[in-house]
């Protein structure tokens, strides 16, 4: 298992570098890294430590799922006027609001000071800030959840608890790769919505990926699950050992390439990139997450459709109604929505973008 981990992280370096002199330059860059107890701080610290250390005011807020799932939630009520407009910020696959706090001129912080209340969503997959009230994280039942569960449970109580709190009526998303994906199944599933949120700014847009550069590491995961038949509280304390071992790999005396590749799979190959935050925002994909989140992203590659995850024809029946899982109709979405991507993301490739700018009547492309 370690040799074919091993010959994924070449190849995914292989794939996306053009020549091994670029690669090297951007090994050299990891001799500028600060220590490894300024990174290890940096990369496993809570949002509420970030928001406050970067000079911030911070509120926790806890939401309640309708299947028992408690999860907190942040707010930066920094220059507050009584008609502030509300913001949603949600986070991308296996994460939490931890990628917008860490950096210090983020966009939460820009956001913040020109005014807009600033709410930092997580799902139920975010191990730091959720809890059941039956199961622990201990038990399989408590990760039996997937994408559909953050669409139509998560995503809409944040929504439901923002709009009360603030005594709104609309309020604005901002949602980041996999979040892009659950928002949209969202505005698709429960068209209700569409009028408590004004406009969907999504980066980073993985509705569609019939185009991606690098399948890779999902079919990794998908060989290796079929060949393992390992379960959800298993995948979940090798995703907490990760998101503590993980910054010791893009320490300056450790395995330099490894933190490349990790890099170049979560958000793609841009030369020169790596910097003090990079470590944060790698570790940031294993703040946690469940199997069936990364097989249904599976699904959605092979069977080149956003829909709901594929139990197999009789689950279906018994979940759906019907032997094949429901298709999220975008053009049913009336929220207007922004779709920021760039040329050399690995899933929200131009193609896959232009595909969904398409069917979704409300969808104006921005390329950065």
């Amino acid at each position: 298992m370690f040799f074919q981990i091993f010959l994924l992280l070449c190849s995914t370096l292989l794939i996306h570098c053009e020549n091994l002199t670029e690669l090297c330059y951007d090994i050299k860059q990891f001799k500028n890294v600060p220590n490894l107890a300024r990174i290890y701080k940096l990369a496993t610290s809570k949002a509420i430590q970030q928001i406050q250390s970067n000079g911030y005011p911070v509120e926790v807020h806890k939401i309640s799922t309708n299947d028992g799932y408690r999860i907190n939630i942040h707010r930066i009520p920094h220059r507050l006027t009584n008609d502030a407009a509300p913001v949603l910020i949600l986070p991308g696959l296996g994460s939490s609001s931890t990628p917008y706090t860490m950096v210090p001129n983020g966009i939460v912080y820009t956001l913040a000071n020109e005014g807009y209340d600033v709410w930092l969503g997580n799902f139920r997959c975010s191990f730091q800030d959720v809890s059941h009230i039956k199961y622990s994280q201990l038990q399989s039942k408590f990760w039996d959840f997937g994408m559909d569960e953050m669409a139509l449970s998560d995503t809409p109580a944040m929504i439901n608890h923002i709009l009360q709190t603030t005594n709104q009526t609309k309020l604005s998303i901002l949602s980041m790769s996999m979040s892009t994906a659950t928002t949209t199944a969202m505005l698709a599933f429960k068209p209700e919505l569409n009028n408590k949120v004004s406009r969907h700014v999504a980066l980073a847009p993985v509705v569609y990926l019939h185009y991606i550069v690098d399948a890779i590491p999902y079919k990794f995961l998908k060989k290796l699950y079929d060949i393992t038949g390992i379960t959800d509280n298993i995948f979940s304390t090798l995703n907490k050992l990760g998101f503590y071992l993980v910054p010791f790999a893009c320490s300056p005396f450790s395995f330099i390439p490894i933190c490349k590749a990790i890099e170049i799979c979560v958000i793609g190959y841009s030369p020169g990139s790596y910097g003090f935050c990079t470590a944060g925002l790698i570790t940031s994909i294993l703040r946690g997450t469940s199997l069936r989140t990364l097989l249904h992203f599976y699904q959605l590659i092979t069977k080149k459709q956003l829909m709901q995850y594929d139990f197999g024809s009789e689950e279906n029946l018994l979940r759906y109604g019907t032997d094949m899982p429901p298709i999220v109709d975008v053009s049913q979405i009336t929220t207007p929505t922004s779709l920021i991507h760039s040329s050399n993301d690995p899933l929200a490739s131009p193609l896959n973008v232009a595909l969904l700018a398409r069917k979704m009547k409300t969808a104006k492309v921005v390329l950065l």
